[in-house]
């Protein structure tokens, strides 16, 4: 286990400004492609949720070290739509 002690407020300023800023994009992105997911499989928000949410294509966007979530979302759609063919076929 790993412990992180920040010990000036700057310093916790400067955790947050940051994790924010990209929180806030990630935010943006995942509802685009939820609302996408629901028109193009005529399925239901807690369908589309649920499908996005459990994919492979939502974990390597939620990890800022990819990066993925600089990509546009179109990007990020064809990407998770190719996911979820492979697992329908």
């Amino acid at each position: 286990m790993h412990q992180i002690c920040f010990c000036t407020i700057a310093s916790l300023q400067m955790l947050s400004s940051s994790a924010k800023k990209n929180d806030s994009k990630i935010l943006q992105l995942e509802d685009l492609l939820i609302e996408q997911l629901m028109l193009d499989n005529h399925i239901d928000e807690t369908q589309a949720t649920d499908l996005f949410y459990n994919s492979e294509t939502f974990a390597k966007l939620a990890d800022e070290c990819t990066d993925f979530y600089k990509h546009n979302w179109q990007e990020i759609y064809l990407a998770l739509k190719k996911e979820l063919l492979k697992f329908s076929d």
